[in-house]
């Protein structure tokens, strides 16, 4: 995130100049110097390329990202980020949707407070952050919304899992949230923004519905399909869970790094075989 919105200007430059420019370290332009210079020799180096045997990142989408940026394709592979444990579905018969998360800009609560002002349903929010007055003072204002603060994780299973829908409005690219996961792990489909690993994680009308990223009308759509049938809203909860235990559950993700590590030791010959020894 840059000024608010997301930037990809050093993508795919081997010398990332405009993050100099931007000072996007740490608002500094000497800092910023000093990483872009570490970045810049070690791609000159070949680090990337010759000290890595295999990178591991959570979504294809994020894959492409790292090939974009001259990574090589062969070495990047996909393993999503887990439930621990599998928990019972949820029911989601408590009548109301939810957010979970940090309350600042780039998680986007500012834009479902806006939608929410003009939809008539129940809001529950868990989390604290630097918007935390804001969501209070709305809050204040308006009794379908109810902010619980930061809560312990049998709690915020729980909600989430009585929930009709998880609200995931956010506005920057996210790797693979844990959030999405566990409401997986319990039923709860989710509305997010058509951005990043989140449209490649929730499948539109069939485990959620996408909205276009930042448009608070567009999430107020949304909101209105989805509570518009709670029939279907339900039929989505078995949809959700099962792709929960196709693709994330502990057993599974096991599986799939002990894959990476097999196609890593066949790949590199009596070094291989020292390894497995």
């Amino acid at each position: 995130m840059r000024d608010g919105k997301v930037c990809e200007d050093c993508v795919g430059k081997s010398v990332a100049w405009p993050a100099i420019l931007h000072g996007c370290y740490r608002g500094s332009r000497l800092g910023s110097a000093c990483v872009t210079t570490m970045l810049a020799s070690h791609r000159l180096a070949g680090t990337w390329r010759k000290a890595v045997d295999r990178y591991v990142v959570l979504t294809e989408f994020g894959r492409r990202k790292f090939i974009e940026a001259g990574f090589e394709k062969s070495k990047i592979s996909v393993k999503p980020n887990f439930a621990e444990q599998t928990p019972p579905p949820g029911d989601g018969d408590g009548g109301y949707f939810v957010f979970v998360g940090r309350l600042a800009h780039e998680k986007g609560i500012d834009i479902l407070l806006d939608a929410w002002s003009k939809f008539s349903g129940k809001l529950k929010i868990l989390g604290d952050g630097p918007m935390a007055d804001m969501v209070k003072e709305f809050a204040s204002q308006n009794d379908s919304i109810e902010w619980l603060g930061q809560q312990p994780g049998d709690v915020v299973q729980q909600v989430v899992g009585d929930a009709t829908a998880l609200l995931v409005p956010s506005t920057w690219y996210e790797g693979l949230p844990k959030t999405i996961i566990e409401a997986f792990s319990v039923g709860t489909p989710i509305i997010a923004s058509d951005l990043g690993a989140m449209s490649e994680v929730i499948e539109h009308e069939k485990t959620g519905a996408l909205f276009e990223p930042g448009s608070s009308e567009e999430l107020l759509k949304a909101l209105q399909w989805m509570a518009s049938s709670p029939q279907r809203a339900k039929s989505m909860r078995t949809r959700v869970r099962e792709t929960f235990e196709q693709r994330y559950t502990a057993d599974r993700n096991y599986e799939i790094l002990l894959d990476i590590y097999r196609q890593v030791l066949s790949e590199y010959g009596e070094g291989a075989k020292l390894l497995k020894n």
